[in-house]
């Protein structure tokens, strides 16, 4: 009777669905491509059975033009009799076995409206009228995901079950590694999460026995939690959509191949930059869009605003509190919860730098989300942990207004309500294009392996090393985008101002550039025309030009000058390098090879943990060899004898050599402040970052200088944080910093890199600030 019916099903099937059918393969790319290698050897194994299902697969096939492939229903083996099961165990020997699993629309399995609950692909069993309900309203959203073909292991298993007429397990077999890949893990668990947190680990030692304790675990982990909601996840993707085609002017992805095989191996932990709220909100939709499971995002707490909160814990986000080091129990909740989401298998988001970079540079990373990802993994977990970077690069930002404020001294504004709808009037301007890159992943295991820990020392290293190697991931995959060499042209040139002629030479010779060894193979690189890059550029207003003569003159006004520091900032780690060695050829007259080289490599520890670098100092000597060699190529340095010299004076190369060095001057002349204000003050950590910021301003002040990273206490913090990590720098008794000779030696090489009218400028204002100020006499030492 049952089968009377499937065949009644599939013949109405074939009359009133079929036509509608619409197939998205996946993994994307990925599964078109296994899918054209189909074959009559070829033989489907789909897990369950279903009429609709067969009617779908069928018209796929026939679309494919592969008819005469077979297709093996797993949950129809046990019905055969033993004879047939012993020949199709023959037969399977000879043949290709590919899995597939077939979703009608998707949704985690938590019931949230009438449409979630008859259309959404979950992890219960249908009803009858479900399935109808779901077939019929699903069919142009039907998404297969096309498995890698069985190994021989797993073959051999599924013959031996047959001949043997043993029973077949679907765990045994990717079923379900394709279902959460594509939908999730079963978030039936949410309903029991609270109880499972509060009952493990660190949680349940301080709430035992305690109600008024328990109580407060609750309200926290209530103010924490997602609640994960397909019906919005299925509106925010059709707002968002509207979204990125009024803001922006394309939307450019790469490396999403490199998630495919990952997300069926490991859970995957994203770990973009942040440069704007727009990151979290476009990841989470190229990664929808790519079929596989959403991330839930760890979001501040700043964002749980009235109906946005909702929202954003819909589709996936859980708030945190910025600080919480005086709250112990706090702290245990959200580590709790964390690690539950991580052994349930959830895929998750969070931003290491912690709040959204003003300046463009990465920041320095936080070790809390870092911390208690690796803790996770020193427990049972299904899937181990995979660190997925990702490059997120805007033309023109969202938030550029503000950021500029508040480089020049506002305070950072808390959100509000009001502050969403006001930006809607942003929503007419142009914001140019976005490129999204998927940087290597890399599993925890490559940074810390739980079984060889000796302590927490060693675990601290291995948080701090998995934030470098992240950072340094992302800067390896980042984009070089025709805007941001614009940028950095105009940026590093005098007076934020070429001719047109000068501009295209210049930018040719930074297009070169970013063809240094190791980064070859992983930045992003897009060309443009120089007309339509000046076209874009006068659009977003990034470019103002004034012809002259005949002539057309390039150059950056106020705005344009904080706009295009930003976008020079994004690539200044490509180029941090051969500004330094172009420095060193500009200030000295002759410098042997040797010496430079030593400079260099005394130098770019400093370099490396700042910009996160991504060469080794054992490969630092091939590197320097490929720059020196593209600026003997390019004219911009000579080569006689023992000694390198700049090029001559009066030749476009000197001219181009002088841009060269600016590229990073401003982290050379901010070192220098650091080094020098360490040299002449005992100060405690707090003071010596006002030390820093208040000489940087008056500097700026006098060489009209509008970069605002330069500006930017966090850089010098990060800076001295460096310096300490060294051991160049140490703290007293009284939290009073004391240099080491290391340090005082390093000033020494300002000598080759700053001209010596930048570096009196610099010892004047010092000299100013510290007789007028007075800091540095109230809270420390002048010496």
């Amino acid at each position: 009777m049952k089968r009377i019916a499937s065949t009644l099903v599939e013949k109405l099937g074939l009359l009133f669905v079929r036509p509608f059918v619409k197939f998205t393969l996946l993994p994307l790319h990925e599964g078109e491509q296994r899918a054209k290698s189909f074959g009559v050897n070829t033989v489907l194994l789909v897990e369950t059975y279903k009429a609709m299902d067969q009617v779908a697969i069928k018209k796929w096939l026939v679309e494919l033009g592969h008819s005469d492939v077979s297709i093996l229903y797993l949950s129809e083996l046990d019905r055969l009799k033993p004879e047939t099961k012993a020949s199709l165990a023959i037969q399977l020997e000879t043949k290709r076995v590919v899995p597939v699993s077939l979703f009608w629309g998707r949704a985690p399995n938590k019931a949230r409206s009438v449409l979630q609950t008859f259309t959404a692909q979950n992890w219960s069993v249908a009803s009858g009228f479900k399935r109808f309900v779901s077939v019929t309203t699903q069919a142009k959203h039907i998404f297969c995901y096309v498995g890698s073909t069985l190994d021989d292991g797993q073959k051999n298993m599924l013959s031996a079950s047959l001949s043997k007429g043993l029973a077949i397990h679907s765990a045994d077999l990717p079923f379900t590694r394709q279902q959460e890949a594509f939908i999730g893990p079963d978030l039936s668990h949410q309903r029991k999460m609270m109880k499972k947190v509060l009952s493990q680990g660190r949680v349940a030692d301080a709430i035992k026995n305690d109600e008024k304790a328990e109580k407060k675990a609750r309200a926290y982990l209530k103010e924490i939690m997602s609640d994960y909601a397909y019906p919005t996840v299925r509106f925010m993707d059709i707002l968002l959509t509207w979204l990125w085609e009024t803001l922006y002017q394309g939307v450019e992805v790469r490396g999403l191949e490199r998630l495919q095989k990952a997300s069926e191996s490991h859970e995957l932990v994203y770990v973009p930059c942040h440069r704007s709220h727009i990151d979290y909100l476009l990841l989470s939709f190229v990664i929808y869009k790519q079929g596989l499971m959403t991330p839930h995002i760890a979001a501040g707490i700043n964002l749980n605003l009235p109906i946005v909160g909702r929202l954003l814990r819909h589709c996936g986000a859980f708030f945190i509190r910025r600080q919480f080091r005086d709250k112990p129990l706090y702290k245990a909740t959200l580590e709790g919860y964390v690690m539950q989401m991580c052994q349930e298998g959830f895929a998750i988001e969070y931003f290491i730098e912690g709040g959204r970079s003003r300046t463009g540079l990465l920041l320095q990373p936080k070790p809390g989300m870092l911390a208690m990802t690796l803790k996770a993994s020193q427990q049972p977990l299904e899937k181990p942990i995979m660190f997925v970077p990702v490059y997120i690069g805007y033309e023109k930002l969202f938030e550029s207004h503000s950021y500029i404020k508040e480089l020049y001294g506002a305070k950072k504004k808390k959100e509000t309500l009001g502050d969403l709808f006001s930006s809607l009037k942003k929503l007419k301007q142009q914001y140019g294009k976005v490129y999204l890159n998927i940087g290597k992943p890399f599993s925890v295991d490559s940074i810390y392996q739980a079984d060889k820990a000796p302590g927490e020392s060693y675990f601290k290293q291995s948080v701090t090393q998995a934030g470098n190697q992240i950072l340094k991931e992302i800067n390896a995959s980042a984009t070089v985008m025709p805007m941001n060499l614009l940028a950095t042209a105009l940026i590093s040139s005098e007076r934020y101002s070429l001719l047109e002629e000068e501009l295209s030479s210049y930018l040719d010779l930074l297009h070169d550039l970013t063809f240094l060894p190791g980064y070859q193979e992983s930045l992003s690189r897009y060309e443009s025309s120089f007309e339509e890059l000046l076209q874009t550029a006068e659009r977003l207003k990034l470019l103002q030009v004034n012809s002259l003569d005949g002539s057309k003159i390039l150059y950056l006004d106020q705005q344009g000058q904080v706009s295009a520091t930003f976008l020079r900032n994004n690539n200044l780690h490509i180029f941090a390098l051969p500004s330094l060695i172009a420095s060193i050829l500009v200030v000295s007259e002759k410098i042997t090879d040797k010496r430079l080289r030593a400079i260099c490599k005394r130098l770019y520890p400093y370099l490396k943990a700042e910009l996160f670098l991504f060469w080794d100092e054992q490969s630092l000597d091939e590197v320097l060899d490929w720059v020196l060699a593209a600026l003997l190529d390019k004219g911009l340095a000579r080569h006689k004898g023992l000694y390198y010299k700049a090029a001559k004076n009066e030749t476009d190369g000197y001219h181009h050599l002088v841009r060269l060095a600016k590229v990073a001057e401003g982290n050379f002349q901010r070192s220098y402040i650091t080094a020098k204000l360490l040299s002449q003050t005992q100060v405690t950590m707090k003071t010596l970052v006002e030390l820093c910021a208040s000489v940087s301003k008056r500097f700026s002040l006098l060489h009209v200088c509008h970069e605002p990273d330069f500006l930017d206490k966090n850089l010098f913090k990060t800076f001295i944080d460096q310096l300490t990590k060294q051991q160049l720098i140490e703290s007293n008794d009284q939290r009073e910093l004391i240099v080491s000779k290391g340090l005082e030696g390093a000033l020494d090489y300002a000598d080759y890199i700053l001209p010596p009218v930048a570096r009196r400028s610099i010892d004047h204002v010092i000299k100013g600030v510290l007789v007028q100020d007075e800091v540095g006499v109230s809270e420390g030492r002048i010496l």
